[in-house]
């Protein structure tokens, strides 16, 4: 989404550009943030247990209400169970510009290469 008009070619490098300054200043500075105003969600749990994984972001925030949200958390999840994810794969190329601006990223959150990764 852009509110003025985008070369295309400039898209892909510019947001290899804008995640990892945005990423390697995130991860410089977020111990400036109290914990308690702070908690990460890894998206893997949010979908494998996500009533849980909501609960727990619940509690480290301090936030009030739980009784009352649960039960309608619980009833989206039900919903959304079924939900089929994208799945995409990458070209060598396109996989080595990723890890080459990313890859302190994802090795900072402890991600692996995924299994249909070009090697």
């Amino acid at each position: 989404m852009a509110l003025q008009e985008w070369n295309i070619e400039e898209i892909e490098p510019k947001i290899l550009q804008y995640y990892e300054q945005m990423m390697r200043r995130f991860i410089q500075d977020r111990e400036l943030v109290p914990e308690d105003q702070f908690v990460e969600v890894r998206y893997e749990n949010l979908v494998s247990r996500p009533i849980e994984e909501i609960a727990r972001v619940y509690d480290v925030l301090g936030l009030g209400g739980w009784e009352n949200a649960a039960p309608k958390i619980a009833e989206y999840a039900a919903r959304h169970a079924r939900h089929a994810k994208n799945k995409f794969t990458l070209n060598e190329a396109d996989d080595a510009r990723v890890r080459e601006h990313w890859g302190f990223s994802l090795a900072h959150w402890g991600y692996a290469r995924p299994h249909n990764a070009p090697t």
